[in-house]
């Protein structure tokens, strides 16, 4: 038994690409003049998801089904486009906590560095007092013998 693939039927019955002047056959300029009327007036997601399953439509005519193709990568690519232009809420969010978690590991590295750098400075203070101190316990010896 083999299985029949299906496609979905396209979901608005009055949505007609080619009675806004679209053609498979038209050139690349006046197909994507259609698509961009049919943009304004739909979606550019409603007729990508459209023009899509119409090209699935026409495999058998392998000239038509490639042109479509086309037009649906020029689509896609223009919705891409267009997504990443508009500001995402969540995205800003997620910047603005990966700004704050730089922000804070920076300020710990900062606090860390000076927390360092004072116990490096008691340190060497109490080595130079040692220092200090068992040179004049050696004068104070040398001094008590003669």
């Amino acid at each position: 038994m083999t299985s029949k693939k299906t496609l979905p039927k396209a979901t608005d019955k009055y949505f007609s690409l080619s009675k806004m002047g679209y053609s498979a056959y038209n050139n690349n300029k006046e197909r994507r003049d259609v698509l961009e009327k049919a943009t304004a007036q739909f979606g550019r997601l409603t007729v990508l998801d459209h023009l899509n399953l119409r090209a699935n439509y026409q495999q058998w005519n392998k000239e038509a089904y490639d042109r479509m193709k086309e037009d649906v990568d020029y689509l896609s690519d223009k919705y891409s486009q267009e997504r990443n232009k508009k500001p995402n809420k969540i995205s800003n969010r997620k910047q603005s906590r990966k700004s704050s978690k730089k922000s804070s590991k920076k300020s710990s590295k900062k606090a860390s560095k000076k927390a360092s750098k004072k116990a490096s400075k008691k340190a060497s203070k109490k080595a130079s007092k040692k220092t200090s101190r068992k040179i004049s316990r050696k004068s104070v010896k040398k001094s008590s013998k003669k």
